[in-house]
């Protein structure tokens, strides 16, 4: 029938039927192995018993499932990699994992086990999710705020700024400027503390005097509680 523009379908083993009129713009499947309506680009309603997939002003709205024991995957996205929300269950265990990315606001995901992971600012992790080349490497340099957590062995990870202290050498302005690419290394032993804010240490000396190199380091590195008694810089 004039394919792809009109076609009929009549598959007896999967028992249904299927009209487009013209293919994919207007479908109607009707039968107990599939059941689809379908007016592109305005809404669409497909499911079958393993497989849904709906649709309204595609792509604004694009909601997708897969139920296939022990997997029950479920994926709710707007304007494509614009919201993203993953949800998949064990029916065996009970055990649920969910990814959530707002592009380029926040990226979320919780695994099975319960281990957690909320960072602020994502630019390519919607795009490249489970990537951990990405969360390694990249993931620093526009992140300003990350929290981790495992149930299972107990850990935390506190967030805190992204400076790092540098010493008063020739290159301290260079390395001033790349400070807030990345993390500091310390560690916070207040529990409310949430951000350390760290003082480079200043500087003496000048023209050819023989002490040019000399430097002196002041003490004015402080945290928002606690003093500098309630972290340590490794």
């Amino acid at each position: 029938m004039l394919w792809p523009f009109f076609s009929y379908i009549n598959d007896r083993e999967k028992k249904y039927r299927e009209w487009e009129a013209p293919w994919p713009f207007f479908v109607l499947a009707r039968g107990e192995g599939k059941t689809t309506t379908r007016f592109w680009p305005l809404f669409s309603h497909a499911h079958s018993p393993t497989l849904e997939s709906d649709f309204y002003l595609w792509p604004i709205y694009k909601y997708n499932r897969v139920h296939s024991d022990p997997l029950d995957r479920h994926r709710t996205r707007i304007l494509f990699f614009l919201y993203s929300d993953v949800t998949q269950k064990n029916t065996e265990t009970g055990a649920t994992q969910r990814r959530v990315d707002f592009w380029p606001l926040f990226t979320y995901h919780r695994e099975f086990g319960g281990a957690s992971r909320l960072q602020i600012a994502a630019v390519l992790e919607p795009f490249l999710p489970n990537n951990k080349s990405i969360e390694r490497d990249y993931s620093p340099l526009w992140s300003f705020w990350r929290s981790e957590k495992n149930p299972t062995t107990g850990g935390r990870r506190q967030p805190i700024a992204v400076v790092e202290p540098v010493s008063a050498r020739d290159a301290a302005r260079l390395q001033k400027m790349l400070a807030p690419l990345r993390p500091l290394p310390v560690s916070i032993r207040c529990r409310r503390q949430t951000f350390a804010f760290i003082s480079f240490p200043g500087r003496q000396g000048q023209g050819n005097s023989p002490n040019r190199g000399a430097t002196q380091e002041t003490d004015r590195t402080e945290g928002l509680s606690g003093g500098p008694e309630s972290w340590q810089q490794r």
